[in-house]
């Protein structure tokens, strides 16, 4: 599972390195992992969203109270697929709650049973287990804000208004594909394949027809356009082909987030041998003569600006 809280793309255009600068991205991508682990580290969570309970990651098992809450390891929560309370830890579907019996407070991650349920998550070690979608990473779609994608086809200029709605990259994926193809039937029978890649955070919108042009520059609906949401530049249309991908990757995490995690790359990025040695978190810097001088760097784990911007996502509970 990719825990990258930034993509090669963003940080290249963060850093000032050409996009087509290609040499050194394995180094790049490097960078940004390890810079994604020191955060998760720090924050003692998972931050970007996952599955837990489906392949190869596990379910989240942990112990009841005796009170009505439970607190999830990881959150904000997407989705619950199953909450099960059993203290002889067999984890039947008899022992499944119903979602009508608890309430989700989804950005705090807690999960509340429901006072007419009657039920508490009782006292006991590892008696709760959870099946469930968590973390940062999601798309929200709004009516009139950033649901629309003009194009044309080999008839002539359509819309495709999408469904009002929170999305993952790969479901936003699939509701443009769906909705896409709806506005072209009419006019043409052009079939799409949308993709959402989690690593790159490109987006990738592929028509079977004869012609393909998104209008993100001039389409009728720009104001409302989803271009931006998809990592789409708007200061051109995208024309004469019949692929296109984003033009930097997003991955619908936080933006101070995000930030942070730039903010280190960059700085570990500026040490590296490869890119020489200009640091940019200068604490000090004394200079006597022509070419003398002293200079102090901060040797904090982070940037202080970095942890700032962490403290509100570390885990408390």
């Amino acid at each position: 599972m990719v825990n990258y809280l930034t993509t090669l793309s963003a940080f290249k255009s963060f850093a000032n390195i050409p996009v087509a600068n290609t040499d050194n991205d394995q180094i790049l991508e490097s960078v940004i992992a390890a810079c994604s682990d020191a955060i998760e580290s720090h924050t003692r969570r998972k931050l970007r969203i996952r599955s837990y309970g489906v392949g190869a990651i596990q379910a989240e098992y942990g112990g009841g109270n005796g009170s009505n809450r439970y607190h999830t390891k990881q959150y904000p929560i997407f989705s619950v697929t199953t909450l099960t309370i059993d203290n002889t830890m067999v984890f039947g579907s008899t022992s499944d709650i119903s979602s009508s019996d608890y309430l989700l407070k989804k950005e705090i991650g807690t999960i509340r049973l429901l006072p007419a349920s009657g039920l508490t998550f009782s006292e006991g070690k590892d008696n709760i287990k959870l099946i469930y979608k968590a973390g940062y990473g999601v798309f929200s779609i709004i009516t009139g804000e950033n649901d629309t994608i003009d194009f044309t086809d080999g008839v002539g200029t359509v819309v495709a208004t999408l469904d009002a709605g929170v999305y993952t990259g790969a479901t936003l994926a699939t509701e443009i594909d769906t909705q896409m193809t709806a506005a072209s039937l009419p006019s043409d029978t052009d079939a799409f394949v949308v993709t959402f890649n989690e690593r790159t955070g490109i987006f990738t919108i592929t028509s079977d027809g004869s012609v393909l042009s998104l209008l993100w520059n001039n389409g009728a609906n720009l104001s409302s356009s989803a271009g931006f949401t998809l990592g789409f530049s708007s200061t051109a249309n995208d024309t004469s082909v019949l692929t296109y991908t984003s033009d930097i990757g997003v991955i619908g995490i936080e933006q101070d987030l995000e930030q942070a995690c730039l903010i280190l790359c960059k700085r570990l990025y500026k040490t590296h041998d490869v890119f020489g040695a200009s640091r940019f978190d200068v604490e000090t810097e004394r200079v006597e003569g022509e070419r003398a001088g002293t200079t102090k760097f901060n040797v904090d784990p982070f940037p202080p600006i970095v942890t700032k911007i962490l403290t509100k996502f570390v885990r408390l509970v």
